[in-house]
């Protein structure tokens, strides 16, 4: 990574980290659930395959809901 990508992520995690409390909450279900992982076998590339689809779930359940309701007050108008 050079320094342009780096200062570019850096900058991305430090704003959703302020907008969110995301450090926090991550950093604590990784080390809830990261321990159980490797000690079953599992490696780093499972671990960040099972996290982007759990990631990618609850981005397609959140804007989801968004577009329900969305329609839901199209109606109510």
């Amino acid at each position: 990574m050079n320094l342009k990508n780096y200062i570019e992520v850096k900058n991305k995690i430090d704003r959703i980290e302020a907008v969110s409390g995301a450090e926090f909450q991550v950093r604590y279900s990784l080390e809830k659930i990261v321990p159980d992982l490797i000690a079953d076998g599992f490696d780093t590339d499972d671990i960040i395959e099972y996290l982007t689809i759990k990631t990618y779930e609850a981005v397609d359940k959140f804007e989801t809901e968004l577009k329900n309701a969305e329609v839901d007050e199209a109606y109510v108008d």
